[in-house]
């Protein structure tokens, strides 16, 4: 698995892949002062996957950051409809001159400059997953947003036309979707019911035949 893997790295970067033998002479004739000017070389960008829970102990590595620390100054979207109320007020999307940024909540920011972007998957559906130099990600998809047209439109102006990746047909049901597809018809539940005054009527009168007759037989055995 390892030289399968090593194999098809090689073929990504154009470079030739070493023989099994040609590995291990090189490892022979290595010295241990070879293997630390290799890791002085690459330590300044190296990056490295640490397991939840793992202390990192060595001051020279430092955390790549979850959230931005900066907005993007521009138009604010809202969502066209929203999985709760606290969903509805806390994420936006703003979109500015130069960069774009979507706000989940309170420390929950992903801003992407477009200068920085350096890929962004174009779906068919009009939604743009934009990859940052930075490793931030940022996915939009137009039909979330009240202004969603704008957005699309925007984007296509300011995103540069060689980090565009054709993506093909995004999921169905999207994971992504910001807000549903079809809004669940509530409008019928707080609409204003009509009276059915007929009916009404009906069992006023039924009720005041049923205390009249009871009324008339109390009276009637009220001596006996």
């Amino acid at each position: 698995m390892a030289l399968l893997d090593s194999q098809l790295t090689h073929e990504l970067f154009g470079t030739t892949m070493p023989t099994v033998d040609e590995a291990i002479a090189e490892l022979e004739k290595a010295t241990p002062a070879d293997y630390a000017a290799l890791l002085r070389e690459i330590f300044p960008s190296l990056l490295t996957i640490i397991p939840p829970g793992v202390a990192v102990l060595d001051p020279r590595l430092t955390a790549v950051p979850a959230w931005s620390t900066e907005e993007a100054r521009g138009t604010v979207y809202r969502l066209r409809a929203a999985t709760s109320v606290v969903a509805q007020q806390m994420t936006t999307l703003t979109l500015g001159d130069t960069a774009i940024s979507l706000r989940l909540g309170p420390g929950k920011l992903v801003t992407i400059p477009y200068a920085e972007c350096v890929a962004a998957l174009a779906w068919d559906d009009g939604s743009r997953t934009l990859l940052s130099r930075e490793s931030f990600r940022l996915h939009v998809r137009p039909r979330d947003w009240k202004g969603g047209a704008e957005i699309a439109k925007a984007l296509e102006q300011r995103l540069p036309n060689d980090v565009l990746v054709p993506a093909g047909p995004r999921p169905n049901p999207d994971p992504e979707a910001l807000s549903p597809d079809s809004v669940p018809a509530s409008a019928s539940a707080k609409r204003p019911r009509r009276v059915d005054w007929t009916r009404a009527l009906v069992t006023l009168i039924t009720g005041l035949v049923m205390l009249v007759i009871y009324l008339t037989l109390k009276a009637v055995t009220a001596g006996h």
